[in-house]
C-alpha cells in the first residue's frame, strides 16, 4: 500500500441483537493515487451499460434484485473484486455508552470508534493484518455527510430550532487523530504523518455510495445469521464472497473467514 491512502468511511447503526445495540463501520480503502482515480472512472463508466443507472445508491432504498442499482451494485462489487489495490474493511461493535466521559458527548465517542479498527491495522508490529497500512504517512478520510449531526436551539421566542454542529468536523479530527496516536504512536501534529478529514455528501462520489452499498449487504449477512432469513441482498454478497469456498468453509461462517483476510476484513469487537 502506498504512504498516501484514502478512507471512504460510512456507518450503519441501531442493529439489535439480544437487546444489545451494534454499530456497523465500513471503510473503502484506496490508495490516493493514480489507481483510486482509475477504481472511481470504473464505476462510473459501468452506469452507462444497459439499464442505465444514474441515481445515487443507499442500500436501504433498493427493494430487489430487478432493481437497476441492484444491477449497478452487482457490477460495481465486480470491479472491485477484479481491482488488487483496492480493500473494503469493516468494524462491527457493541455500543456501550459508558464510555463517554462527562465532558464529551456521544459524538466524540463515535468518532473514536469509526476509526478504532483502522487503527489496529497501522500497527508496527503484531500480525499481518496489524501491519497493512503502517507505512501510511497522509491519511484522507471522508465520511458520510448523511448522518443527522444537529442541536437544538432556542430562539428569542422559546421555539426550537436545528441548527447543525459547525465544530462538528474539528470533533472527529480531533478523536480520530488522538485514537491513532494512542493505538500507533502516529502524531499527526509532526510533519512525519497527516490526517486530512471532512464530511462529504455521498450524492457527488460513487466512491462513498459503493461503501454505502457493500456495507448494507454486510448488515444484511449480520441479520440474516441472526434470523436465518436469505434475500437478494445476502445472496449477492455470497456471489462475490462466499460461493467460492466449500460447504465446510461456508460453515465456519463470513466473519470468521474473513477475520485476517486484507482485501476483505471483518474485525469485530464486543468490549469498546
Amino acid at each position: 500500500m502506498n504512504e498516501a491512502i484514502t478512507l471512504w468511511i460510512d456507518e450503519s447503526t441501531e442493529i439489535k441483537i439480544n437487546n444489545d445495540e451494534y454499530n456497523l463501520i465500513g471503510y473503502l480503502i484506496t490508495d490516493s493515487y493514480l489507481d483510486e482515480l482509475n477504481f472511481l472512472a470504473d464505476l462510473k463508466k459501468v452506469r452507462n451499460i444497459e439499464p442505465k443507472c444514474w441515481t445515487t445508491i443507499h442500500g436501504s432504498k433498493i427493494t430487489n434484485c430487478k432493481d437497476r442499482e441492484m444491477i449497478l451494485l452487482d457490477r460495481w462489487l465486480d470491479i472491485f473484486n477484479k481491482n488488487s489495490s483496492v480493500y473494503f474493511h469493516c468494524f462491527f461493535y457493541k455500543k456501550n455508552t459508558k464510555y463517554i466521559s462527562k465532558s464529551k458527548n456521544y459524538e466524540h465517542y463515535f468518532a473514536k470508534q469509526s476509526i478504532f479498527s483502522l487503527a489496529q491495522k497501522m500497527k508496527i508490529d503484531g500480525e499481518n493484518i496489524n501491519k497493512i497500512f503502517n507505512k501510511t504517512k497522509t491519511l484522507t478520510i471522508l465520511f458520510d455527510r448523511r448522518r443527522a449531526h444537529s442541536a437544538n436551539i432556542i430562539n428569542k421566542e422559546n421555539e426550537k430550532e436545528i441548527e447543525r454542529i459547525n465544530e462538528l468536523e474539528d470533533v472527529y479530527r480531533d478523536e480520530i487523530a488522538e485514537q491513532i496516536k494512542k493505538i500507533t504512536g502516529k502524531d499527526c501534529k509532526t510533519k512525519n504523518f497527516t490526517i486530512r478529514f471532512s464530511f462529504v455528501s455521498s450524492e457527488c462520489f460513487d466512491g462513498m455510495q459503493f461503501t454505502d452499498g457493500l456495507l448494507y449487504l454486510v448488515r444484511k449477512k449480520i441479520e440474516q445469521e441472526v434470523n436465518n432469513k436469505e434475500n437478494d441482498f445476502t445472496k449477492l454478497f455470497d456471489k462475490y464472497f462466499l460461493d467460492k469456498y466449500d460447504l465446510h468453509t461456508k460453515k465456519l461462517g463470513f466473519k470468521k473467514i474473513y477475520e485476517f483476510s486484507t482485501k476483505f476484513n471483518f474485525f469485530e469487537s464486543n468490549s469498546i
